[in-house]
């Protein structure tokens, strides 16, 4: 997984080098918001078929709030992880094939999405 999460960065940051340059504050909040909203379905799913939705909504402000505070937790983590170490990644990926770039280019467009879908059906049919 952390592999995953390395590349979903620097795909991103790379993508948006000419805006950030090589600090890849685009491929952080990227990287955060797949891992939180992963966790966040996660979550959503395991309460679903534990608890009724009166109970769940009694505590709406309560989760709320704790979502906001691990997100600004992990999105620190994964600064100190990151900043400025797209170089670093740079040298690991630079030499890639172009089926396999786009092949992976593939997949992190889909790991950027899914959660996002996940969530959206979620609040549509459950």
């Amino acid at each position: 997984m952390k592999t995953l999460f390395d590349y979903i960065f620097y795909r991103v940051a790379r993508f948006y080098y000419k805006w950030d340059n090589s600090n890849g504050i685009t491929g952080i909040i990227a990287v955060t918001m797949v891992q939180a909203l992963l966790i966040l379905d996660l979550i959503i799913i395991i309460s679903k078929f534990k608890y009724d939705r009166t109970i769940t909504s009694q505590y709406a402000p309560s989760i709320k709030l704790a979502a906001s505070i691990f997100f600004i937790v992990l999105l620190l983590l994964n600064f100190r992880k990151y900043y400025d170490k797209f170089h670093t990644y740079k040298k690991r990926w630079n030499g890639e094939e172009k089926n396999a770039f786009f092949n992976h280019g593939i997949l992190v467009m889909l790991s950027l999405i899914i959660p996002w879908t996940i969530l959206i059906l979620i609040g549509i049919y459950w």
